[in-house]
Protein backbone atom coordinates (compact mmCIF):
# COMPACT_ATOMS: atom_id res chain seq x y z
CA UNK A 1 0.00 0.00 0.00
CA UNK A 2 1.16 3.49 -0.79
CA UNK A 3 2.31 5.87 1.87
CA UNK A 4 -0.76 7.88 2.97
CA UNK A 5 0.93 11.23 2.27
CA UNK A 6 1.87 10.14 -1.24
CA UNK A 7 -1.69 9.01 -1.86
CA UNK A 8 -3.11 12.31 -0.60
CA UNK A 9 -0.71 14.27 -2.79
CA UNK A 10 -1.74 12.26 -5.84
CA UNK A 11 -5.43 12.99 -5.20
CA UNK A 12 -4.62 16.69 -4.73
CA UNK A 13 -2.57 16.76 -7.94
CA UNK A 14 -5.40 15.21 -9.96
CA UNK A 15 -7.85 17.67 -8.39
CA UNK A 16 -5.59 20.58 -9.28
CA UNK A 17 -5.31 19.34 -12.87
CA UNK A 18 -9.10 19.11 -13.19
CA UNK A 19 -9.39 22.72 -12.05
CA UNK A 20 -6.68 23.82 -14.49
CA UNK A 21 -8.63 22.14 -17.30
CA UNK A 22 -11.80 24.00 -16.25
CA UNK A 23 -9.96 27.32 -16.20
CA UNK A 24 -8.35 26.62 -19.59
CA UNK A 25 -11.70 25.76 -21.16
CA UNK A 26 -13.28 28.87 -19.62
CA UNK A 27 -10.61 31.19 -21.00
CA UNK A 28 -10.45 29.41 -24.35
CA UNK A 29 -11.95 30.36 -27.67
CA UNK A 30 -14.92 28.01 -27.31
CA UNK A 31 -15.86 27.68 -23.63
CA UNK A 32 -18.25 24.79 -23.09
CA UNK A 33 -19.89 25.58 -19.78
CA UNK A 34 -21.12 22.07 -18.98
CA UNK A 35 -17.57 20.74 -19.48
CA UNK A 36 -16.20 23.46 -17.21
CA UNK A 37 -18.70 22.54 -14.50
CA UNK A 38 -17.91 18.84 -14.91
CA UNK A 39 -14.20 19.50 -14.42
CA UNK A 40 -14.97 21.65 -11.36
CA UNK A 41 -17.07 18.84 -9.91
CA UNK A 42 -14.22 16.41 -10.51
CA UNK A 43 -11.78 18.75 -8.78
CA UNK A 44 -14.04 19.18 -5.76
CA UNK A 45 -14.70 15.44 -5.53
CA UNK A 46 -10.99 14.60 -5.60
CA UNK A 47 -10.11 17.30 -3.06
CA UNK A 48 -12.79 16.01 -0.70
CA UNK A 49 -11.56 12.45 -1.14
CA UNK A 50 -7.97 13.53 -0.44
CA UNK A 51 -9.22 15.12 2.77
CA UNK A 52 -11.08 11.92 3.69
CA UNK A 53 -7.86 9.94 3.24
CA UNK A 54 -6.18 12.27 5.72
CA UNK A 55 -8.72 11.12 8.31
CA UNK A 56 -8.18 7.48 7.33
CA UNK A 57 -11.69 7.19 5.90
CA UNK A 58 -12.04 4.60 3.16
CA UNK A 59 -12.88 6.19 -0.17
CA UNK A 60 -16.11 5.02 -1.75
CA UNK A 61 -16.90 5.36 -5.42
CA UNK A 62 -19.36 8.22 -5.52
CA UNK A 63 -19.78 11.55 -7.25
CA UNK A 64 -22.13 12.76 -4.52
CA UNK A 65 -20.53 15.94 -3.20
CA UNK A 66 -23.18 16.41 -0.51
CA UNK A 67 -22.46 12.94 0.86
CA UNK A 68 -18.70 13.52 0.89
CA UNK A 69 -19.12 16.82 2.73
CA UNK A 70 -21.46 15.17 5.24
CA UNK A 71 -18.91 12.45 5.96
CA UNK A 72 -16.13 15.02 6.35
CA UNK A 73 -18.26 17.12 8.72
CA UNK A 74 -17.65 14.48 11.39
CA UNK A 75 -13.97 15.49 11.30
CA UNK A 76 -14.22 19.16 10.33
CA UNK A 77 -17.42 21.12 11.05
CA UNK A 78 -16.27 24.06 8.95
CA UNK A 79 -16.45 21.99 5.76
CA UNK A 80 -20.24 22.31 5.92
CA UNK A 81 -19.94 25.89 4.70
CA UNK A 82 -19.42 24.42 1.23
CA UNK A 83 -22.66 22.41 1.27
CA UNK A 84 -24.89 25.12 -0.18
CA UNK A 85 -22.42 26.51 -2.75
CA UNK A 86 -21.91 23.00 -4.16
CA UNK A 87 -25.57 21.95 -4.22
CA UNK A 88 -25.54 21.49 -8.03
CA UNK A 89 -22.07 19.95 -8.31
CA UNK A 90 -23.21 16.33 -8.13
CA UNK A 91 -25.45 16.96 -11.14
CA UNK A 92 -22.44 18.23 -13.09
CA UNK A 93 -20.88 14.78 -12.81
CA UNK A 94 -23.87 12.90 -14.13
CA UNK A 95 -27.02 14.69 -15.25
CA UNK A 96 -25.51 17.47 -17.36
CA UNK A 97 -23.18 15.17 -19.25
CA UNK A 98 -25.88 13.49 -21.32
CA UNK A 99 -28.19 15.01 -23.92
CA UNK A 100 -31.37 13.38 -22.66
CA UNK A 101 -31.07 15.19 -19.32
CA UNK A 102 -29.46 18.29 -20.77
CA UNK A 103 -29.99 21.62 -19.08
CA UNK A 104 -28.24 24.79 -20.19
CA UNK A 105 -25.47 26.02 -17.96
CA UNK A 106 -24.70 29.72 -18.14
CA UNK A 107 -21.37 31.48 -18.21
CA UNK A 108 -22.11 32.86 -14.72
CA UNK A 109 -22.76 29.37 -13.37
CA UNK A 110 -19.52 28.07 -14.89
CA UNK A 111 -17.63 31.02 -13.40
CA UNK A 112 -19.25 30.32 -10.02
CA UNK A 113 -18.23 26.64 -10.25
CA UNK A 114 -14.60 27.65 -10.85
CA UNK A 115 -14.74 30.05 -7.90
CA UNK A 116 -16.14 27.43 -5.52
CA UNK A 117 -13.78 24.70 -6.73
CA UNK A 118 -10.85 27.09 -6.20
CA UNK A 119 -12.05 27.96 -2.68
CA UNK A 120 -12.40 24.29 -1.77
CA UNK A 121 -8.98 23.48 -3.18
CA UNK A 122 -7.38 26.24 -1.10
CA UNK A 123 -9.32 25.28 2.02
CA UNK A 124 -8.46 21.59 1.86
CA UNK A 125 -4.85 22.11 0.81
CA UNK A 126 -4.37 24.45 3.77
CA UNK A 127 -6.06 22.01 6.16
CA UNK A 128 -3.95 19.09 4.97
CA UNK A 129 -0.68 21.01 5.07
CA UNK A 130 -1.26 22.72 8.42
CA UNK A 131 -2.62 19.70 10.29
Amino acid sequence: MKDINTLILRWLKFAEEDLIIAEDIFSGQHPIYRSICFQCQQSVEKNLKAYLIKFDVQIIKTHDIEHLINVLAAYDNDIEKFQKPTNRFTNYAVTYRYPDDFEDITKDEAEHAIKIATEIEKYITQKIVLN
